[in-house]
């Protein structure tokens, strides 16, 4: 595992991976429910997990032909994607704090239009893509107190 800190933000390559196309995911068991873990988890831990290999950082389009970067909320989440689904062995994992990702990924996805794979989950790695802007203001509602 590696840590990706701030400074290769300005390396970090996001890329299409020809074989991580959603459209060839599958489904998973509950979506909303890895969202929901997503945010609790990430604010109570203060850490999220991405992957990356030589290339840089996947982005693969999703289904309305958006690109998407994956993120996880607990290692032990994104290790059973990666040691599971043939499409992810190989890459290796990055973890991020929560405040580099919000202060310096966020802004840097959003500007790239790229989308937010939140926990993607089940036999085939899918789940919701959402706008990174929104995924930062609900963890850090959690953060707040909020929910």
């Amino acid at each position: 595992m590696i840590n990706a800190r701030p400074t290769t933000l300005g390396q970090r390559t996001t890329r299409h991976h020809p074989h991580l196309s959603q459209q060839a995911l599958g489904a998973m068991a509950n979506p909303r429910e890895e969202v929901a873990a997503f945010y609790d988890e990430v604010a109570s831990t203060g850490f999220l997990y991405t992957i990356c290999d030589d290339g840089g950082f996947p982005a693969p389009k999703n289904s309305a032909g958006v690109r998407t970067q994956p993120f996880w909320s607990s290692l032990e989440r994104v290790r059973k994607v990666t040691s599971t689904v043939p499409a992810y062995h190989g890459f290796k994992i990055a973890k991020l704090a929560w405040s580099d990702f919000r202060d310096q990924w966020v802004p840097g996805l959003s500007g790239d239009g790229v989308l937010i794979g939140v926990n993607w989950s089940g036999d085939r790695a899918l789940g919701y893509d959402l706008d990174p802007h929104k995924v930062a203001a609900s963890i850090q509602s959690r953060l707040d107190g909020g929910t």
